[in-house]
């Protein structure tokens, strides 16, 4: 049986963290936190670097292994596998 993934939505619910000041905190646009929440595709660079945020914030590390978020593919496409 699989593991469930927490979404970026989830965790905001969860932990209470505000879209613009993890943005902020992360060096993206708060668009791009947006479209985490929502389940967009976004870069693998800036899920890392909000992904980072998050945990810091939570005191739990999360990574693209535990956490559900759909990727964008190198030429900035979704990738087919969305989660990395």
């Amino acid at each position: 049986m699989s593991e469930h993934k927490p979404t970026l939505l989830q965790l905001r619910e969860q932990y209470g963290f505000n879209t613009w000041e993890v943005a902020n905190m992360a060096h993206v646009q708060p668009d791009d936190v947006y479209f985490m929440l929502v389940g967009r595709p976004v870069s693998r660079e800036v899920a890392l670097k909000v992904l980072k945020v998050v945990s810091f914030r939570a005191g739990i590390e999360y990574t693209l292994d535990t956490v559900d978020i759909p990727l964008l593919d190198e030429q900035g496409e979704a990738d087919d596998v969305t989660t990395r």
